[in-house]
C-alpha cells in the first residue's frame, strides 16, 4: 500500500526525523510506502498551497514516491494555525476538506488526523515562555477542530484518525507540542490499527 502523508512537524516527526516519525515507523514495520510530505512550522494555508503547488495528488500520486498510484493521503495540520495565531478553526476545517476534494478528485482516498492537544506548562518552558501563546487556547482550538472534523466526516466522505484521543492518556512531549520516540511508536501503532 502507497500512503502520501502531508502535514507539518507532527507529520515530518519533529525533532528527531522522518525515521523515528510515525510514517517511517509504519512504513518499517508494515512495509507499506509511506511518502512524508510534513513540513516543520506549516500551517494548513501553506501546507494546501504545497499540496498544489507541486501538484502531489495528480494522476493517483504517481509523481512522487513510487510511480504505484497512492492508495490513500494522510492529512494532518492546524496546530501551527493555531500556535501562531494565523487562522482560526473555520480556516484550518476549509483548507482541509479542500485538499479532501483535491484527494479525492484524483481517485486517492483521504484520511484525515486530528493532532494530539499540547502541554501548555511544558511548551511555555520549552519554547522561551511561549512567546506569548496561550497554550490553552489552541487546546480548545484542537478540541473544537476535532469536533468539527467528525461533523464533516459523513458528509464529505473521508476516513478520520483521532489522534487526539488516542494520545491522551499518554501525553508526554519533547517539548510541549512535539511527542517523544515513544509517542510516535503510540501513533504509529494508533494510525496503522485504523488504516
Amino acid at each position: 500500500m502507497k500512503i502520501i502523508c502531508v502535514g507539518d512537524s507532527l507529520t515530518y516527526g519533529y525533532p528527531f526525523g522522518e525515521k523515528y516519525s510515525w510514517t517511517g515507523i509504519i512504513s518499517g514495520k508494515k512495509g507499506w510506502e509511506m511518502v512524508n510530505l510534513g513540513v516543520n512550522g506549516e500551517s494548513s494555508g501553506e501546507i494546501l498551497q504545497r499540496v498544489r503547488k507541486h501538484e502531489y495528488f495528480k494522476d493517483g500520486g504517481s509523481k512522487i514516491g513510487s510511480e504505484n498510484k497512492a492508495d490513500k493521503v494522510t492529512i494532518m495540520c492546524g496546530s501551527n494555525d493555531f500556535v501562531y495565531d494565523l487562522g482560526g478553526v473555520n480556516d484550518v476545517l476549509a483548507n482541509t476538506l479542500q485538499m479532501v476534494l483535491m484527494a479525492k478528485d484524483e481517485g486517492i482516498r483521504p484520511v484525515v488526523m486530528i493532532p494530539a492537544l499540547c502541554e501548555p506548562a511544558q511548551a511555555r518552558e520549552a519554547w522561551m515562555d511561549g512567546l506569548g501563546v496561550d497554550y490553552e487556547k489552541v487546546n480548545s482550538q484542537l478540541l473544537a477542530l476535532g469536533k468539527e472534523l467528525k461533523a464533516a466526516k459523513d458528509r464529505f466522505d473521508f476516513e478520520l484518525i483521532d489522534i487526539q484521543t488516542g494520545y491522551e492518556k499518554y501525553h508526554k512531549y519533547v517539548d510541549g507540542l512535539h511527542p517523544t520516540k515513544e509517542g510516535y511508536e503510540l501513533i504509529a501503532q494508533i494510525v496503522k490499527e485504523e488504516l
